[in-house]
């Protein structure tokens, strides 16, 4: 059994579909009936939106999974900023790239980035906090 999947894009509008980045013209429905990768334009990081070291292990697969560097250089790049990272999270991400599922790797990621913001976000209200008090 085929399952479908129904995108609604307005005019101008970008999604990369297993690599291949596609722009809306106009207003258009999409109906994907075979399985596919993709990644909405929200979820596509530039460069210049690189913070923490995952954001840039981020950018590294984004850009292997769109075609712009290969699987090998995407490694070298990520293995600078895979160090310090949770067994877990660590094995997780290796086991995704090693069998070139990005889009799974970048899932993986994406959960990483939040939490990181999650945590970003409380360090600074309690640092405000306590600057507050003393």
């Amino acid at each position: 059994m085929t399952s479908k999947f129904t995108l609604k894009l307005s005019a101008g509008e970008m999604l990369f579909i297993n690599g291949a980045k596609i722009i809306a013209l106009n207003s258009v429905q999409l109906e994907l009936q075979n399985a596919a990768q993709f990644l909405l334009a929200q979820h596509i990081l530039d460069e210049s939106d690189l913070v923490t070291r995952t954001d840039h292990m981020y950018f590294y697969i984004q850009e292997c999974w769109m075609g712009n560097i290969d699987h090998y250089k995407m490694i070298f790049e990520i293995d600078k900023y895979i160090e310090g990272n949770d067994y877990e999270f660590i094995s997780k991400l290796n086991d995704a790239i090693r069998n070139r599922h990005y889009a799974d790797a970048l899932k993986i990621l994406r959960v990483k980035r939040k939490e990181e913001r999650n945590a970003r976000s409380v360090d600074t209200t309690g640092d405000a906090g306590r600057s507050q008090n003393q």
